[in-house]
């Protein structure tokens, strides 16, 4: 009689969370600046060697339509954030304090609309979405890891009166070259092009029409000899 046994992986019920990091920003008349924080941790004791993040910047939704082209950064930006701002911290479970950039490594894949692949430097090519990898040679403990980022948001085709809801969906598809299934999470930041209120105002005795004062918006002439009448 033989029998035969084999090691079988125990993945952690693994969480990844997305929040609102900062207020919005404003960088021109048709465009605002959405900053995002992404934490993903409850490993369960389970050593980190490999984990995959995947996020999709998602299009923004006005009056229940998605709206192309309307939500994204530039690979250049994103990089930048990420490597010179040290915006991607891996967090120790053991010290609680971040490990030394030398104790695991990292590499940032950016994509467009179609899923094609966009150089890390380009800065006029819109990313829809992207991946972070992120490997080490010697198992971590890891209590959490945090990723700080921000993207663009095109307000130009929001009507007055109109909300848009720009949306961020975070995924975590690989723990240690294991496949995980539905570890995501999606939330969203709204702007509202809020309808500017006209103050209308009548001065003479004269602008009375059919017992109703007759008012005037923009710029107003005052005939003070009127007024002192």
């Amino acid at each position: 009689h033989y029998s035969a046994s084999a090691n079988v992986e125990v993945k952690p019920n693994i969480h990844v969370g997305k929040t609102k990091a900062y207020v919005p920003q404003k960088i021109d008349e048709k465009h605002m600046q959405y900053f995002w924080k992404s934490t993903i941790g409850n490993f369960e004791g389970k050593n980190v060697t490999e984990i995959t993040y995947e996020d999709e910047i998602k299009d923004a939704i006005i009056d229940n339509q998605t709206v192309a082209n309307t939500h994204y950064t530039y690979a250049k930006t994103l990089q930048d954030e990420l490597y010179k701002n040290e915006n991607l911290i891996v967090r120790s479970s053991e010290n609680h304090q971040p490990f030394s950039k030398g104790q695991y490594q990292w590499t940032l894949e950016c994509y467009d609309a179609s899923g094609n692949k966009i150089d890390n430097n380009n800065t006029t090519q819109p990313v829809h979405s992207f991946k972070i990898h992120i490997t080490s040679s010697s198992p971590l403990k890891v209590e959490n890891i945090e990723i700080h980022y921000s993207t663009i948001g095109d307000i130009s085709k929001v009507t007055e009166g109109a909300t848009a809801n720009y949306g961020n969906k975070a995924s975590i598809p690989s723990f240690n070259n294991n496949p995980l299934n539905n570890v995501t999470t999606e939330t969203q930041q709204e702007y509202k092009n809020v309808k500017v209120l006209e103050k209308q105002v009548s001065l003479y005795n004269e602008n009375i029409v059919n017992n109703q004062p007759s008012y005037v918006s923009g710029k107003l002439n005052v005939n003070y000899d009127k007024i002192a009448e």
